[in-house]
């Protein structure tokens, strides 16, 4: 199952089940970072992601790699460019997680880095602008401990 999508955009994804296999690898032995708890909200917000009336882009990931890399990029290409009102973020796992969101849009290319984004509360509604209309996104989550992340955005 794709894990970045929207309305007019291509899909782009890498192998969840891989990516959660490493999650279990890694040593999630918690209840509140298991795989199988890590699955169920990612699929939980790939549930919400598809109720959302104004939804125009939707990705998700897992990190829990050492040096604070992260273990899966989020991909959105549109076909066309689109506005993008606003983004957010929700996580599960860690207390905190970093966030990169690269946004090309048809005049630049911006990446905004977000620490500390609180996890395992409510989603976050993102300050990264896109005044001019978006072709492209990259979001990266970045932690040590495992967890996983989801953004949505919307254009009402």
């Amino acid at each position: 199952m794709p894990r970045c999508y929207g309305v007019g955009m291509k899909r782009i994804w890498g192998g969840v089940a891989v990516i959660l296999g490493a999650l279990a690898l890694a040593g999630c032995t918690a209840a509140e970072t298991s795989t199988d708890n890590m699955q169920s909200w990612l699929y939980l917000q790939d549930s919400n992601a598809e109720s959302t009336p104004d939804l125009i882009g939707y990705a998700n990931g897992v990190t829990g790699g050492s040096e604070a890399r992260p273990t899966s990029n989020g991909v959105v290409t549109y076909d066309d460019p689109v506005n993008i009102d606003t983004m957010t973020f929700d996580c599960k796992g860690p207390d905190t997680m970093d966030l990169e969101v690269e946004i090309v849009d048809v005049s630049s290319t911006t990446v905004h880095t977000l620490e500390d984004l609180a996890c395992n509360t409510d989603p976050v509604v993102l300050d990264v602008p896109t005044p001019d209309p978006v072709v492209s996104i990259r979001i990266s989550g970045v932690s040590t401990d495992p967890g996983a992340w989801a953004v949505v955005a919307e254009h009402p």
